[in-house]
């Protein structure tokens, strides 16, 4: 195909060349009034306007050269008559205004073995024209004037034989002028070329007052053969009847008509051909001519099937399919239909077709190249069928879909991604980067990590903490891989991000929960200790003193049974106090503690809980002292109240030493809050008990100043019971200086 192409380019670049090259103005008109080619020396001879080439109007063309004629009526009868016998040669002179003369000629153009239109040649013949007339007409001596015409002249007798011939006859030929005196044309005639009859009878007629003109093979002395046109008529020579014949080497026009000619046959042998169908056809409906292409493409036999089927109801599926069609004729613009095949299936076709008019407008026939589209169609559905799914999952998928350029710009995002952006519309994102949506550190690491993978060629997966402007910080799971083009070369960057907040949050809690469960085993380790030795200790002292007295009882003095008694009522004491606190600490753990808060007046319910601390400070000599308003009032629970506050005042009883003082005190606090404490003049604490007083799992208890038991549970317990009403317990102490416990409860003032 490309080659065929290639060679019929060549061919219309040689028939151009040689239509602009040779002297002769030439026109081609088709059988409809179009003008189809034009040469230079045509506009230039008639002196035509661009516009009307341009509009390739052939009756333009007509008006304007009929405003340049002497006789425009004689020129349209002469026109009219040559058009009614369109296989007919046709020659005669045309007489300009300003008093130029044209010779014109012209043929029939045939392509394809059809009649397409009809070649015209015009000639300027001025200048030896006049100087025929001026010779025939005065007798004068023509000489100089005969020798400077470049065409060649013979002065010939009636039985031909030559009298005199001019210089052009002389460089035509390459013979002195001598040489042709006396002889006939049939010495200058090429071999089997000419019918030298048919010639002798044409130059008869002229002698009789009947200019002729036909073609002639001419012979050169250097033995090459050329063709000339020839143009006999009577005239004088001194007086002589004589012939006076005028030729003209037409090598050039010969070799034009014959590289149209081929050109001519190269393009049928491309249309031929081509795989897509060509066809002509009427304006009503029947095909003139096909090609085997649009044979083939419809699914026919033969030609001749194909040109017998009545195409409006035998080729279009609707009616309106035809109309649609003809309307895109004649904008010519290119239509894509479906057509029916000969056994009914449909097939999609582009069609580049174009009307024929005539000089009135009326369509004379339809034109058009056809081209079966059917798979492409296909494979382009499919395509677009892939493309709308591709785009329907990544505009639906929950993660984060984006591309970007070689600089880490966006080219494109999902709805996803664009939700995540806060905007309307994924397109508003492209030519963004990371810096306009996220901090700045988190898009540098974007940026680097995307240009690494356009260095490297390496996809990066990974978790990352992406930071907002203004929105909280998300995790996610990302895939950043290269964009590679079909030339296999990285032109961005890809990726999908995943939110993985809530698996974050759920290895958060799963910590969490890790931290949890390893102090609850502390705290259950510390419980079985308790049980095991501290519980386990006090029991062996009072198992031991019964023992004595189990024993020794009648052999005590009294004071010793009482010393005894005391002792028992001691651990009696303690052991309650240690129950006491077990239980309430195991049912805080298992979420078994009722909890009713109510107001309570502080002093009140302060007063009342001392009842159980007072012995012990009144035996070490402790003085407890209050500052607390009469009228300040706690929102708490009435048993948890009293657990505290006995708990924290034993504690302060029991690590200060004879004589010491303790300072209970009260005040509002901020957020509605009464702030509590607990001052002690006690032994104080150094700062590893203070960082690990509340850790079960670290081994922090100490004897009072009086060899007191203690557990340490009691105060554990107490920060319990605050935080379960929305307090905080906090400690200030230092080593020999005392202790101060600071808690706060809801408050409420009583009025």
């Amino acid at each position: 195909m490309e080659k065929e192409k290639e060679q019929l380019q060549n061919s219309v670049s040689l028939m151009e060349a040689t239509l602009e090259s040779i002297k002769n103005g030439i026109l081609v008109v088709s059988n409809d009034g179009t003008i189809l080619k034009t040469n230079a020396m045509f506009a230039e001879m008639w002196r035509i306007p661009v516009s009307i080439l341009a509009s390739a109007d052939d009756k333009k063309l007509l008006d304007y050269i009929r405003s340049q004629l002497t006789d425009p009526d004689i020129f349209n009868t002469k026109v009219s008559d040559i058009y009614t016998k369109i296989e007919a040669d046709s020659f005669d002179f045309v007489y300009l205004i300003d008093e130029r003369i044209f010779e014109r000629s012209s043929k029939p153009l045939v392509m394809g073995g059809e009649l397409k239109g009809r070649v015209w040649s015009f000639l300027d013949i001025t200048e030896r024209k006049l100087a025929e007339e001026e010779s025939l007409e005065s007798g004068i001596n023509y000489h100089d004037l005969f020798n400077t015409i470049q065409q060649a002249i013979y002065i010939q007798n009636r039985d031909l034989t030559f009298i005199n011939v001019n210089q052009g006859a002389v460089d035509m030929y390459g013979y002195e002028r001598e040489y042709f005196i006396g002889k006939t044309p049939e010495f200058l005639s090429a071999p089997g070329r000419n019918d030298l009859n048919r010639i002798a009878e044409l130059v008869s007629l002229a002698f009789n007052g009947q200019p002729q003109k036909y073609q002639f093979w001419g012979l050169r002395k250097d033995g090459t053969i050329f063709p000339k046109d020839v143009w006999t008529a009577k005239g004088k020579y001194f007086g002589k009847d004589v012939v006076i014949t005028v030729a003209s080497d037409i090598t050039e026009r010969v070799q034009a008509e014959k590289a149209l000619h081929e050109s001519e046959a190269i393009y049928h042998n491309l249309v031929l051909r081509l795989p897509d169908g060509v066809y002509k056809s009427t304006h009503e409906g029947k095909f003139i001519d096909v090609n085997p292409a649009m044979v083939s493409i419809l699914g026919y036999s033969s030609k001749e099937e194909l040109m017998s089927i009545d195409i409006k109801t035998q080729l279009y599926f609707e009616p309106t399919d035809r109309e649609s069609l003809m309307l895109q004729e004649k904008l010519e613009e290119t239509g894509v239909y479906r057509l029916k095949k000969k056994d009914g299936t449909g097939i999609w076709v582009e069609d580049k077709g174009w009307y024929n008019l005539d000089e009135e407008g009326n369509v004379l026939s339809h034109e058009g190249i056809l081209r079966d589209i059917t798979e492409k169609r296909r494979a382009e559905q499919a395509l677009i069928y892939e493309q709308y799914l591709l785009h329907t999952l990544m505009n639906n998928v929950p993660d984060h879909i984006y591309f970007k350029d070689l600089e880490s710009r966006f080219i494109r995002i999902n709805n996803s991604q664009a939700q995540l952006f806060s905007i309307s519309d994924p397109s508003l994102a492209i030519g963004k980067t990371d810096y306009d949506f996220f901090t700045h550190e988190h898009a540098q690491q974007a940026f680097d990590d995307e240009q690494e993978i356009i260095r490297t060629g390496q996809p990066v997966s990974k978790e990352e903490k992406e930071t907002w402007k203004d929105i909280p910080d998300t995790w996610v799971l990302t895939h950043k891989m290269p964009l590679i083009d079909k030339d296999n070369k990285i032109i961005g960057t890809f990726g999908i991000s995943k939110n993985i907040d809530e698996r974050k949050q759920a290895e958060a809690e799963i910590q969490s929960k890790n931290v949890e469960l390893h102090r609850l085993n502390a705290e259950k380790d510390k419980f079985f200790s308790i049980i095991a030795h501290d519980l386990r200790s006090p029991f062996n002292g009072f198992l031991g003193l019964t023992e004595i007295m189990d024993e020794e009882l009648p052999r005590l003095p009294m004071h010793e049974i009482q010393k005894i008694a005391l002792m028992l009522r001691k651990s009696a004491t303690n052991l309650f106090s240690l129950l006491g606190n077990l239980l309430d600490w195991s049912r805080m753990q298992r979420g078994l503690t009722t909890f009713n808060p109510d107001f309570h007046l502080l002093m009140a319910k302060l007063s009342e809980s001392m009842v159980y601390v007072l012995e012990g400070a009144n035996k070490k000599e402790v003085s407890i002292n209050y500052d607390i308003p009469g009228n300040l009032a706690v929102y708490a629970d009435p048993n948890m109240l009293s657990g505290i506050i006995r708990n924290l005042v034993s504690n302060a009883v029991k690590f200060t030493p004879r004589g010491g003082s303790i300072l209970i005190s009260a005040r509002s606090g901020d957020f509605k809050s009464v702030h509590i404490s607990v001052k002690d003049s006690g032994i104080g604490m150094n700062k590893y008990m203070l960082d690990n007083l509340f850790c079960l799992d670290v081994n922090t208890k100490r004897t009072g100043t009086d060899g007191e038991y203690s557990t340490g549970l009691g105060l554990i317990l107490c920060k319990d019971f605050i935080e379960k009403h929305g307090g905080k317990l906090w400690v200030e102490s230092e080593e020999g200086k005392g202790s101060t416990f600071h808690f706060t409860l809801p408050e409420k003032i009583s009025k």
